[in-house]
């Protein structure tokens, strides 16, 4: 339209009438040009502010979900997806914002996948626990089995034991079934093999004590120069990260031992979880 309005001025001269109807023509043409224009830019102002509060209400929306404690770990990793896609399909944001709306989104996102992070730790620990738990019903109930105690307390003590299992809602992979396996194991448990189960109990805390890079008590000493020998004559002894699938199967591996004094298996036990708690500190898993 400058072009144009330039170009009208270098037109020759016209008859007096003629010229002014044509100039109020051509600038009526002019201000229509321009007033769409103006048009153009405010409802494209319109659109990007309206892209703006949507990037801001959908932020808003994920910083509330990570708020909530009570989300789901699988319907929470499909939200991030759901709301990346959101973001992506929202389109151009104004010019001022687009950076600090980007960082914001991604910071949100961050922090909702963290937190989702945070609470599959917990649950994990949780299920851990329920697992050690469930454990010491078990040994109470073979231990009565053991001692061949009065029908009734056997009964009694194995329903405490279904009963706690049946009420818990999450397992580690495996877990359910090895206890069932335990609990099967104990009907028909005897006192014979209390020396064997001790042993393999500390051989479970010295095998931790080894992934851990924890110390051995001096009375376990020889079993671990033993354990370490043997691996190395097998072919395993070169130095190695452990992962979480050594200590899953560990843990599945220590409810599946039968039952000794209940002093002794819970000093072990002991022993057993710091070295659990050491794979914590490492990977930050909990």
């Amino acid at each position: 339209m400058k072009r144009l309005q330039a170009a009208w001025k270098e037109t020759g001269p016209l008859a007096r009438n003629k010229s002014q109807a044509l100039w109020k023509e051509f600038r009526g043409l002019c201000d229509e040009v321009f007033k769409k224009r103006d048009e153009a830019y405010t409802l494209r102002a319109a659109d990007l502010e309206a892209a703006k509060a949507r990037a801001v209400a959908l932020c808003e929306e994920i910083d509330a979900a990570a708020a909530d404690s009570t989300g789901e770990r699988l319907t929470g990793n499909a939200k991030i997806g759901e709301w990346q896609a959101v973001f992506g399909e929202i389109g151009e944001l104004p010019r001022a914002d687009a950076r600090g709306l980007q960082n914001r989104f991604d910071r949100a996102i961050h922090g909702y996948a963290t937190r989702l992070a945070e609470q599959d730790q917990r649950d994990a620990q949780a299920a851990e626990s329920s697992l050690l738990e469930a454990g010491q019903y078990i040994r109470a109930y073979e231990r009565a089995v053991m001692q061949e105690a009065a029908p009734e307390e056997r009964e009694y003590l194995r329903n405490a034991a279904e009963n706690f299992i049946a009420s818990v809602k999450r397992w580690p992979a495996g877990g359910q079934q090895a206890l069932m396996q335990a609990l099967a194991r104990a009907d028909g448990a005897s006192g014979t093999s209390k020396q064997a189960s001790e042993t393999a109990l500390r051989m479970l805390c010295v095998r931790g004590e080894i992934l851990g890079s924890m110390t051995t008590p001096p009375e376990d000493e020889a079993l671990r120069r033993d354990y370490q020998m043997r691996m190395l004559t097998e072919g395993f002894g070169q130095a190695r990260q452990a992962d979480d699938r050594d200590w899953d199967a560990m843990l599945l591996e220590w409810i599946g031992v039968g039952a000794i004094a209940p002093e002794a298996h819970d000093a072990l036990e002991r022993r057993f979880m710091e070295c659990l708690a050491s794979r914590s500190d490492d990977d930050g898993r909990h």
